[in-house]
């Protein structure tokens, strides 16, 4: 079953494109990228979260467990999975046009 962030619903538990490795932030950028160090048994660790609102578009709630457990808000293109309870798997996640743009446009801004 493909999922937009759109159709995340409250109480979904999401995987977050950013995480920690050996104690320091870090990225992984997308799912492909995720599968890779997760294959091979990186010290990658993707933080996770549980989606807090029923919102759409660019930011939604999530109570992310990272450090610490806190709910903040999240750029929709940072959440790159979904977990299908159904076959006990993550799942890629699909981002709007919108959600795509403004992705690039925070990338443009760090250059």
């Amino acid at each position: 079953m493909e999922k937009t962030t759109n159709d995340l619903k409250k109480g979904d538990r999401v995987l977050l494109a950013y995480g920690e490795q050996n104690g320091d932030l870090a990225s992984c950028g997308t799912f492909i990228r995720w599968l890779q160090l997760d294959f091979n048994n990186s010290s990658y660790k993707s933080w996770e979260g549980t989606i807090a609102d029923n919102r759409h578009g660019n930011i939604r709630m999530v109570d992310v467990r990272g450090w610490e457990t806190e709910i903040g808000s999240v750029y929709a293109h940072d959440i790159i999975a979904w977990f299908d309870d159904t076959q006990g798997t993550w799942q890629p996640i699909k981002h709007t046009e919108k959600q795509l743009q403004l992705n690039e446009q925070i990338r443009e801004l760090e250059l």
